[in-house]
């Protein structure tokens, strides 16, 4: 259809906002949401409709402002928007530079200076060319909007396509008003500090005697072990008693599990009601919750995951120098904005202190300042709390603050987790329920740090030595989570219990004391006698951040009998829990292990891998003293395994020997050397130094035959770098494509 005679000129600002609004605001965010599907709680369903809402305001927000612009100038904003929503899909989907797992560890934008310079480049000529094309542009702007939008869409879809299944426990909310309400006669409430560990625990009250008062009628088991070194494992095992075997995916064992015979079921059909916290969805089958349900279509959204999706999508589609005034530590800018907003918007009254309240702190205040005995009914209650674990963003005071990856700031965030578990166990007695309920308090796992042993710990392992070293001190105390217990009607002051103890007895140990008829793997805690020379197991296992995956990196299997914190007590079995119970996991001399997107390097993965192209993985470099140390005191680590890039590789013995093959290159890296030293290390001893030029090449090795005697090789690679004058370590980025062991 022409243009009449005298009508307006075609600007094109309509279907360029439209775009740039649906780039940003709808195709982005689910790209970022079926990438990333463990990390919302929430269907694409639920999420869709406030991102055509957002959308919608965006577009029209855009074009109701150009209308205020003559329309000369229309057109020129017509091709920019339409650049810029070209630019944004060609960063998020094609450039893709990486930068890190968003772990809440700071990312160093230092390192990515080329990469901003060269995005940063595109940019300004692509916009520049918008600009000077303008008229070009505004003419074809429904040609380029349609071009575009039909690629997403069907990006979208195949994306779409690939993704696993949205997992069963999306779309179930729970209802917290009912937290805070317990029974005036029969409780159960279980309470997971995320990562405390039990030593920084047992230092804590050592230096403060005060705590042990809080306690009241709690046995501490001190010599208590985990299962596993992370969450999604750890919580089925203490709701359940059963430890997963990597033989079905994970969120299957979970359902069949829960359902089959779970703690929460059991008090359910003992009349229980069983109420649970939202940040139980990945590890909780939220269908047995009394106060959670689907929701319809129109599902209530928390506004912080939604923000949070939002704040990824920026930092994926932005240029570089964009992107750091966007991302911080742990959030983004929206999700701040969206915190500062529930802090000034309503919820000061639940107790806030200092200058912003941290995400933790406002739901116990909330369970503080509205708790009673309300409930005929007996009540199970689950409270997870993502603290003393990382980031640590909670001093002691209760004060928002940002703190340094150190064990110094770990212990701060502590202090404060048990000043908070102090001020809700002192709101149970007043409300009279303190005595009357059963109350446990166990974290999922250890942090990682390593702490100084009191006296009395360090003379209960004398005459043990340090064989073996089976374990290195960051795996042990992964594997030293709290854990406390209060039967209903204990009174005394805390007592203090060596009995070799598991989460997995927790079911056990809560079914024998309130008497319910129920056969739970385990012991119960209390019936456990502090000499026991009892075998107990923990599976150590790295997912970082692939934790979505459908099973978890091949597991370790240690055997510890004797007190958690003695080395000697540690012993590996040389068992493999590969993903998919993948046969024995016996590496076949001659095989390659191969890297990249679908490597078989993962049944063998530990720590360290970066992903890098379909056929190639990068060895990150760690450097030990900053990452794991507490108190500003290096950990006690056995070199090349704690921390650096390695592989756990179950092998035959063999008197000859193995021959190691490696294919390595240098890449170049912003600010970077072109080439650089590997260092080998097998089981703990450096072996070889391999100098990488940047053109992929096979290094060899050799490995004497003692060190297939134990059935277990751990190959480790790690890239020292050059120290540079600032403090900072100068390191190549370095890539592997093919690891071989063959028979000398």
């Amino acid at each position: 259809m022409k243009r009449a005679p005298g009508g307006p000129t075609p600007d094109g600002v309509l279907p360029a906002a439209a775009l740039l609004a649906a780039t940003l605001c709808l195709f982005g965010p689910l790209f970022i949401y079926y990438t990333n599907l463990p990390e919302y709680p929430f269907f694409a369903r639920d999420i869709i409709p406030h991102l055509a809402v957002a959308a919608l305001f965006c577009a029209s927000l855009i074009f109701l402002l150009t209308r205020l612009l003559p329309p000369g100038q229309r057109r020129r904003i017509a091709g920019l928007l339409i650049a810029i929503s070209y630019l944004l899909w060609i960063q998020g989907n094609i450039i893709g530079w990486w930068q890190g797992v968003l772990d809440g560890s700071e990312i160093r934008w230092e390192a990515l200076r080329l990469q901003g310079v060269l995005d940063g480049a595109l940019w300004i000529a692509v916009c520049a060319a918008a600009l000077l094309g303008s008229r070009f542009l505004s003419r074809t702007a429904r040609g380029w909007c349609a071009a575009l939008s039909l690629v997403q869409a069907l990006g979208l879809v195949h994306l779409i396509y690939e993704s696993p299944k949205e997992l069963s426990s999306n779309g179930y909310w729970a209802d917290t008003r009912v937290l805070p309400s317990f029974s005036p006669e029969n409780n159960v409430i279980l309470i997971v500090p995320d990562g405390f560990q039990n030593d920084l625990f047992q230092s804590i009250i050592g230096e403060d005697s005060r705590h042990r008062d809080v306690f009241d009628g709690f046995t501490f088991f001190r010599n208590a072990l985990g299962g596993f070194p992370m969450t999604n494992p750890s919580v089925p095992l203490m709701m359940t008693g059963l430890y997963y075997d990597n033989t079905v995916p994970i969120q299957t064992f979970i359902r069949s599990a829960y359902h089959s015979r779970s703690l929460p079921t059991v008090l359910k059909e003992n009349g229980y009601q069983v109420h649970v916290t939202n940040t139980a969805m990945r590890t909780f089958e939220m269908s047995i919750a009394s106060n959670t349900k689907i929701q319809p279509w129109r599902a209530l959204v928390n506004m912080n995951n939604l923000a949070h999706l939002y704040d990824v999508t920026l930092l994926r589609y932005l240029p570089t120098a964009a992107k750091r005034r966007v991302w911080t530590g742990y959030s983004g800018l929206i999700e701040r904005w969206v915190d500062d907003y529930m802090v000034r918007g309503g919820k000061g009254d639940l107790g806030a202190v200092g200058p912003a309240l941290h995400r933790e702190v406002g739901p116990f205040e909330e369970m503080i300042l509205r708790a009673d005995a309300r409930f005929a009914q007996p009540t199970f209650k689950y409270f997870h709390v993502m603290i003393p674990g990382w980031p640590f963003t909670l001093n002691e005071r209760l004060e928002y603050e940002e703190m340094p990856w150190v064990g110094a700031s770990y212990r701060r965030q502590a202090i404060a987790t048990l000043r908070l578990l102090e001020k809700y166990l002192g709101v149970l007695r007043d409300i009279g329920v303190y005595d009357n309920s059963m109350i446990v308090i166990a974290a999922d796992h250890g942090q990682g740090y390593q702490f100084p042993p009191t006296a009395d710990m360090l003379q209960r392992c004398a005459g043990d030595g340090d064989a073996g070293r089976d374990a290195e001190r960051m795996v042990m105390a992964l594997g030293h989570p709290l854990v406390l217990v209060k039967p209903p009607r204990a009174t005394g002051r805390m007592r203090v219990s060596d009995a070799p103890v598991t989460l997995g007895d927790i079911p056990k140990t809560v079914a024998d004391i309130l008497e319910l008829d129920a056969d739970f793997p385990g012991r119960s805690m209390l019936d456990v006698a502090e000499g026991e020379r009892r075998e107990r197991r923990f599976f150590y296992h790295v997912d970082g951040p692939e934790w979505g995956r459908p099973y978890l990196s091949s597991m370790r299997e240690f055997v510890v009998s004797g007190m958690v914190w003695c080395p000697a007590a540690w012993r590996r079995t040389g068992r493999m829990l590969l993903p998919g119970g993948d046969g024995a996991g016996m590496y076949s001399p001659g095989t390659a292990i191969t890297f990249g997107e679908h490597g078989t390097y993962k049944r063998y993965q530990m720590t360290g891998w970066e992903p890098g192209g379909e056929l190639y993985s990068f060895i990150e470099h760690v450097h030990l003293e900053r990452r794991y140390h507490c108190l500003d005191v290096p950990i006690d680590v056995i070199p090349g395994i704690a921390g650096m890039p390695s592989l756990v590789i179950p092998v035959t013995r063999t008197e000859a020997g193995l021959g190691l093959r490696a294919t390595l290159a240098a890449f170049d890296r912003p600010g970077g050397p072109p080439a650089g030293t590997v260092e080998l290390y097998v089981n703990g001893s450096r072996t070889d130094v391999w100098h990488v030029t940047g053109s992929w090449r096979e290094y060899a090795s050799s490995i004497p035959g003692e060190s297939t005697a134990g059935g277990i090789l751990t190959i480790a690679l790690d890239v020292p770098g050059e120290a540079g004058a600032d403090g900072e370590r100068d390191v190549p980025r370095i890539a592997i494509r093919s690891l071989t062991l063959s028979e000398e």
